[in-house]
């Protein structure tokens, strides 16, 4: 923490290597798929392999890309401070958030994965400045918990159980 209480967390660039690495798998056994494919496309069930190779191939190189992204930057995945915070970890650019827009944070799992989200009192203002994809499954999801900003510390330099008590202080001392 700084002197101005400003907190500054970082991409993981372990896990930014781990990601480079996995797409780079996985785009190789997309390609071994497409190579297999392309040979032998006489029978009709070739074309749903061709099919899944290139789904595999374009996905993964997406992946990488964003891996060498989150090891190249010098910008903090998240910044916090004694008036708000910003998130640039989840790869949409909501801006600075004071603490006076937030009304509560809270955790939730998906599978296996755990997720802060941080509620709002005008969620349509940041879901504009979300992706048309991002807006579109916001939009499907009609439950109470369909806030917009949402954060996962696999990307961050911190883990879940250090950074919903940091965000949850952080919002109580500030509101």
């Amino acid at each position: 923490m700084t002197q101005n209480g400003e907190k500054v967390i970082h991409f993981s660039k372990v896990m930014a290597v781990l990601l480079i690495v996995a797409a780079g798998v996985f785009a190789a056994l997309g390609l071994k798929l497409l190579d297999r494919s392309l040979a032998e496309l006489t029978n009709p069930q070739q074309y749903l392999a061709l099919g899944i190779a290139l789904i595999c191939i374009i996905s993964t190189v997406g992946c990488g890309f964003i891996g060498f992204k989150m090891l190249l930057t010098s910008t903090p995945g998240l910044i916090i401070n004694n008036d708000g915070l910003r998130v640039n970890s989840n790869g949409v650019n909501f801006g600075f958030i004071p603490w006076g827009e937030i009304t509560a944070i809270h955790r939730t799992s998906f599978r296996m994965s755990k997720i802060i989200l941080i509620d709002v009192k005008n969620p349509q203002h940041y879901n504009q400045k979300c992706n048309i994809l991002i807006r579109a499954l916001n939009w499907l999801n009609p439950s109470p918990q369909s806030t917009p900003i949402k954060i996962s510390a696999h990307a961050l330099s911190i883990n879940h159980q250090d950074l919903l008590p940091l965000l949850q202080g952080y919002h109580l001392s500030n509101q």
